[in-house]
């Protein structure tokens, strides 16, 4: 029987769970009002965060109404990982870009794998989970290697896709494990342990939500230079 003090533990945990998923409004709001000065790629994580508003608020309907949402939330799995693939896909310019369909035709085929055979439709496609954090992380990675080959003069903190690339990169790393000790807490029943791994997600999707958000506000302004270029006033100076 639960004590006062996780009881207490419990529904501040589902208070914070509810204000993750909520704060999924406000990269939209930012997004939608920026919509015309968004680049190919932004627009394309703009496009996820409608889906996630949609994907959430059909599960959280599904649970109330039914009191089981696992497919639901396993097809969130899949498009993830394609509607963050074709942004990146917008804005990668390294070869591998022409697997990316492929790779994207073979992660779908191993989720259906995932949720009808290895963990069946009662369980959370763990591995799948892995897997697309995993790939998330590499794209994040691969436009992070690119930006440094490219040398722009640019202050990163600055660039709309930059800052996107870093709330995603935090996220998807940060929650890896939780998701994956997650299934064995379930396998427990370990309701407590459940809901601390669900805090934990709740407070990276604030900081993911929060960091898409100022990516979409950045859209469009003029970019700061890292380093101000040398005129030939300031070439002429006594050193």
């Amino acid at each position: 029987m639960p004590t006062p003090e996780s009881a207490e533990l419990m529904q501040l945990f589902y208070a914070l769970g509810y204000l993750g998923q909520a704060s999924i409004v406000v990269p939209i709001v930012v997004g939608f009002r920026r919509r015309q000065q968004l680049a190919p790629a932004p627009r394309g994580i703009f496009y996820c965060c409608l889906m996630w508003l949609v994907i959430m608020a059909c599960g959280e309907f599904a649970r109330l109404a039914w009191h089981y949402n696992v497919v639901i939330w396993d097809a969130l799995e899949i498009l993830e990982m394609w509607f963050i693939g074709v942004a990146y896909h917008r804005v990668l310019r390294f070869r591998l870009r022409r697997y990316f369909l492929p790779l994207g035709i073979l992660y779908t085929a191993f989720a259906l794998l995932d949720t009808f055979v290895l963990h069946g439709l009662m369980l959370p496609i763990t591995y799948t989970t892995v897997l697309k954090s995993v790939l998330i992380i590499a794209l994040t990675l691969l436009y992070f290697e690119q930006m440094l080959r490219e040398l722009r003069n640019v202050r990163l903190e600055r660039d709309p896709m930059f800052v996107i690339s870093v709330a995603l990169l935090l996220y998807y790393a940060g929650t890896v494990v939780a998701f994956i000790m997650r299934a064995y807490f379930i396998d427990q029943n370990a309701l407590l342990q459940i809901q601390k791994v669900y805090a934990v997600n709740s407070v990276l999707n604030l900081v993911m939500h929060g960091l898409i958000a100022r990516g979409f506000w950045l859209a469009g302004r003029q970019p700061q230079l890292a380093v101000e270029p040398l005129t030939a006033a300031t070439a002429q100076q006594p050193a």
